[in-house]
């Protein structure tokens, strides 16, 4: 008699359970559906929990002339979820003893013309080399630009440093462009052999490809990216003759990066006890830890994501729920949505539903912006600046820069914040802080 209560028990929890999982799962396609019947959302989407998949599913098209469907296993631009797996690689060469992150790159790279810098300033980007734009600016027209060629530029130029090494934080692709090629060095391979070898093989990410330097040389069709404007979509595709990579141009499927997401909960690329370590490490002048994720406070849920054109790329993982979410889109999604979109997944999971916002973004005069302090709901007191036509966020004791990247929206990358003003009075506006985990607000 006992038995059997205790089977009649297991099977009303399962169904429960499965009761639960299917709600989740019927709310996502509800929310996800509605997106995409308005038009905000074309790509695909993956949510796991406990390791079992919730949600996956493709909307749209890769390529809208060719009709080609955007499916889970469809792969695109990914942007800067390259820099991630770079990170990785140097702590696999570390575990290994072939190198150290205090190591002088100059150890590494006999070209290098700056002593000062370490590998672990270029992990954190606090190496205060020049920015990309520098080394594009004397690139020559029809020329593949490569990891080579930034090398050259920089050991040629010897631009002057923008800040001392260690003490300013500039997200800069350089730093992981010159990490991939200690990589190379000290391993006799490519860039793509040891992702492949040492990080995609072990996972069994099978749709993910470094690009080729020109868009003639693809290999088959591929994912196009595209942008909104007066409600139609525009092309806003991929640059021809990028042949660098270390900080982007990999590309993977939404498939792909789940399977990435579920390796820092499974501990199967390097020794758990270092891993973990390296996911709690968090640099004091960012939001982003040492394999390169934002970190929350409470050091178990992570994210990155990645830009380019009208790519974008979002992947959230809490090591302590065995949680995923990653999803994918090259109709250059809005910006607003971007963090909601998981804020909005969280909540459904968390048994919590909320609602998306639909923000309406003011420029409010620079003076007005400037002129004091505000006390911004979860994050504390902020201070707006203004250097040389760049607009910076001051929270406590750091200092970051703010990107116009769209029309009255700014982000801050140091610490993956989008930030806009709204009205709320004749008088006033009000100051949003956005991120994944909701948004925070002060009214002015």
């Amino acid at each position: 008699m006992r038995k059997q209560l205790l089977y009649l028990f297991i099977l009303l929890v399962s169904f429960l359970c499965g009761c639960t999982q299917q709600d989740k799962t019927a709310q996502i396609e509800e929310l996800m559906g509605e997106l995409y019947n308005q038009g905000k959302f074309n790509g695909a989407i993956m949510v796991s929990e406990n390791n079992e998949l919730v949600y996956s599913k493709g909307f749209g098209f890769a390529d809208f002339e060719k009709k080609i469907p955007f499916q889970t296993y469809t792969s695109m631009d990914a942007g800067s979820m390259a820099k991630t797996f770079t990170a990785l690689g140097i702590y696999i060469l570390e575990q290994r003893d072939v190198l150290s992150t205090n190591d002088r790159v100059a150890n590494h790279i006999d070209s290098f013309p700056y002593d000062g810098i370490t590998i672990e300033h270029l992990l954190n980007h606090t190496s205060g080399l020049v920015s990309e734009d520098f080394v594009f600016n004397q690139a020559e027209e029809g020329n593949v630009i490569d990891n080579d060629f930034f090398l050259k530029v920089i050991t040629d130029s010897v631009p002057s440093l923008l800040s001392e090494p260690g003490s300013k934080f500039q997200y800069n692709g350089i730093n992981y462009i010159l990490l991939a090629i200690i990589i190379e060095k000290l391993t006799g391979n490519s860039y793509n052999q040891f992702i492949k070898a040492k990080i995609a093989d072990s996972l069994q990410i099978t749709d993910w490809f470094l690009r080729p330097a020109r868009l003639e040389d693809w290999p088959k069709d591929r994912t196009k990216g595209y942008k909104k404007v007066n409600d139609s979509l525009q092309p806003s595709d991929l640059e021809d003759y990028e042949g660098f990579y270390g900080d982007c141009n990999l590309f993977f499927s939404a498939s792909d990066l789940l399977k990435w997401s579920q390796s820092f909960y499974a501990n199967t690329i390097i020794d758990s006890t270092r891993l973990n370590e390296l996911l709690k490490t968090k640099s004091s002048i960012s939001g982003l830890n040492a394999l390169h994720w934002y970190v929350l406070e409470d050091e178990n849920q992570f994210h990155f994501t990645g830009h380019w054109k009208g790519f974008y790329t979002m992947v959230y993982f809490d090591t302590n729920r065995k949680r995923s979410i990653v999803y994918v889109s090259n109709t250059s999604i809005e910006y607003g949505l971007r963090p909601q979109l998981v804020t909005q997944l969280l909540s459904i999971l968390n048994n919590t539903p909320g609602q998306l916002t639909q923000p309406n973004p003011i420029n409010p005069a620079k003076e007005n912006i400037n002129s004091a302090s505000y006390n911004v709901e979860k994050i504390g007191v902020v201070h707006f600046t203004e250097s040389d036509g760049q607009l910076n966020i001051a929270i406590g004791a750091n200092t970051y820069n703010m990107y116009e990247v769209g029309e009255n929206y700014f982000y801050v990358p140091s610490i993956d914040l989008w930030i806009w003003f709204s009205n709320t009075t004749e008088e006033g506006f009000t100051i949003n802080c956005s991120d994944i985990y909701g948004i925070k607000r002060t009214h002015q």
